[in-house]
């Protein structure tokens, strides 16, 4: 009988990181409840390659130095996504295929950071004495 050797197949560890994840949206954009809300598109292709969401803020509508296709305003949102580094480039392609969307800025968030703005914000009650 001859024999069958079996190799181990030694899987790689997936690896997450916190991504933030800066977009630029058309200033028409709102939260409305509609067919094409981008916000609702963004988050399900974050979900869709297994990322998990930390937190989402939106800033709002912001004048642009620089007109990005014609536009001097664009709303602005921030996503932080802890996911793998596999799945950066297939989203940029998908982001980069929506009209809603103008850009997308991706940046590489340190463990502080995304432990800092996972707590919930807290108000300064009281302010400094001036004097």
């Amino acid at each position: 009988m001859a024999k069958v050797s079996q190799k181990k197949v030694l899987e790689k560890p997936q690896v997450t990181n916190a991504y933030e994840y800066l977009f630029f949206f058309r200033p028409t954009t709102d939260a409305s409840e509609n067919k094409q809300n981008p916000f609702k598109f963004v988050e399900e292709q974050f979900k869709n390659v297994g990322g998990n969401i930390v937190r989402h803020d939106k800033l709002g509508r912001k004048r642009l130095p620089v007109a990005i296709d014609r536009h001097q305003d664009a709303f602005m949102a921030t996503w932080i996504v802890e996911m793998g580094p596999e799945h950066i480039k297939e989203l940029n392609r998908i982001f980069g295929l929506n009209e809603q969307i103008l850009r997308t800025n991706v940046l590489k968030a340190d463990e502080t950071m995304v432990k800092s703005l996972s707590q919930p914000r807290e108000r300064f009650e009281k302010r400094g004495n001036r004097s």
